[in-house]
């Protein structure tokens, strides 16, 4: 726990990523590791914790990192929570993403991507967020 601790505090004192494209691996995922879910905080309006996301973690242009970038939706009354950052977005829509400042928000088009991704996932009896033991996907170029 304390090593996990050690390597957050450090990527986040000196990222890998600085001055980087913004759509290259870094850290712990960028070799297939799996970090835990504690170094990336909880969810959007959950108590549930982040995890590694589907393309791993992604150098944002701030120096910062993210993994899922999570909303929610209505689904015929029920809420749902999902990520933004998921394998059917294209390398522009990533970039947009990782590139919104606080209070910014994403195209329609994301928003409807990522439903669209929870939704397909929903329907197969799968969690909309990646979960520890699937295969990262190759970040779009």
């Amino acid at each position: 726990m304390e090593d996990t601790q050690a390597l957050a505090k450090a990527l986040m004192a000196n990222p890998s990523s600085a001055g980087m494209a913004s759509l290259t691996r870094t850290g712990p995922a960028a070799d297939g590791a799996f970090m835990p879910a504690q170094y990336y905080g909880n969810r959007y309006e959950s108590a549930d914790p982040k995890q590694a996301g589907y393309f791993g973690e992604l150098a944002r242009p701030d120096g910062g990192v993210s993994t899922e970038l999570s909303f929610d939706f209505d689904n015929n009354g029920q809420n749902v929570q999902a990520p933004l950052l998921t394998p059917n977005l294209n390398a522009a829509q990533i970039s947009e993403l990782l590139s919104l400042q606080d209070g910014q928000r994403p195209s329609q088009g994301i928003y409807d991507a990522a439903q669209a991704h929870a939704m397909k996932r929903g329907m197969a009896g799968m969690n909309p967020f990646w979960t520890p033991g699937e295969q990262f996907t190759q970040v779009p170029k």
